[in-house]
């Protein structure tokens, strides 16, 4: 069973980067759409021109079943089990990745890092009691100037020229 698990890790990472520029080019181009707002997977989404209320924003959820459906579309060499099966892979790999204490870099979206907190004493807000808060560790992201610029209603290109 152990020996069939690692096998299948083995083969996954390795179809991951067999087919990783097909995969995170899929990736980039669904999350940049939904990040400017646009109908994706169906979803009638309204345009990031109009103006609308940070609530209105927050309520908006970007599933996984969306973006597997972006990567499908934007990559019609793969059947839809295998864009999944990539799709779940990456994920799998980002996490692991992160798990690890690495950094996972996604040139033109962001970066993810895992940053280590130290012990502190905080205080309960009821009741004004002071209890210690264990050290740990917190994951952060920080978003390219490209998708920044996306979401504040810029096109790929326009952020990119931008950047430059």
């Amino acid at each position: 069973m152990a020996a069939a698990r690692l096998n299948r890790g083995a083969a996954a990472r390795d179809l991951v980067r067999s087919k990783n520029r097909l995969l995170f080019k899929g990736l980039k181009y669904a999350l940049i759409q939904l990040s400017q707002l646009k109908a994706v997977g169906g979803t009638d989404v309204r345009q990031a021109s109009e103006p609308q209320s940070d609530a209105a924003v927050n309520r908006r959820t970007a599933t996984r079943a969306a973006l597997l459906d972006a990567v499908y579309a934007s990559c019609p060499a793969l059947s839809r089990a295998q864009a999944r099966e990539i799709f779940e892979m990456a994920l799998e790999e980002i996490a692991e990745a992160l798990v690890r204490g690495e950094c996972v870099k996604l040139r033109s979206f962001g970066m993810f890092a895992v940053r280590s907190k130290r012990e502190r004493i905080g205080r309960n807000p009821r009741t004004g009691v002071e209890a210690p808060i264990k050290s740990r560790r917190v994951l952060t992201f920080k978003p390219s100037p490209v998708l920044s610029a996306c979401v504040n209603g810029l096109s790929p290109e326009e952020a990119k020229k931008a950047e430059e």
